[in-house]
């Protein structure tokens, strides 16, 4: 009797770590596939993970990721970016951005998604760097990311970078010359 008592005690044990089951990479395709046949043409979606949230200056919170993301990408991991190309003309419909491998924060919070593994299990036509992610927003072609040219001869034809944009107090960047982030 023991014997019985102490065996469905251990199975019940086990069964409360074994693990979830993860949804099939065909799903996020198949609402991946969905999500790209309601964007007009020539348009681009530019989703972000969420945040880490931070506790007490030195514990964060269990992170949770966004829904829409997760629901798209399956990914749970944040520092992510996708973006989502329906006219691309490349075939790159579906591209991810990722976090640079950090050995450290590796030891304490495991690997990271990598390039590689983005693009071999996750999905995506392309994967770069996150770092990289300012630089091919400024090109036509969002699949092969590089600096934007810097062009001062004139003022109309002159590329400055996001920071630059909302720090120097331009035209139609949410701030004004004063620094206060009203219109003046």
């Amino acid at each position: 009797m023991l014997a019985v008592v102490f065996f469905l005690l251990s199975v019940g044990a086990f069964s409360l770590d074994s693990p979830l089951l993860k949804p099939s990479p065909e799903m996020f395709r198949r609402h991946r596939e969905q999500f790209l046949g309601k964007l007009p043409p020539n348009s681009i979606a530019i989703l972000h993970s969420a945040p880490e949230r931070l506790f007490s200056n030195d514990t964060n919170y269990v992170y949770w990721q966004d829904s829409n993301f997760y629901y798209l990408t399956g990914i749970e991991e944040p520092g992510t970016v996708a973006l989502f190309r329906p006219s691309a003309s490349d075939g790159k419909r579906y591209i991810l951005y990722v976090r640079s491998p950090d050995a450290r924060r590796e030891t304490f919070q495991g690997p990271r998604l990598t390039v590689e593994v983005a693009t071999k299990e996750r999905g995506a036509d392309a994967a770069f760097p996150v770092s990289e992610l300012e630089g091919s927003l400024w090109r036509a072609d969002a699949a092969a990311p590089t600096r934007p040219r810097r062009d001062t001869s004139s003022p109309s034809r002159r590329s400055i970078s996001l920071t630059e944009a909302t720090r120097s107090g331009e035209k139609n960047c949410g701030r004004s010359s004063n620094g206060s982030g009203w219109p003046t």
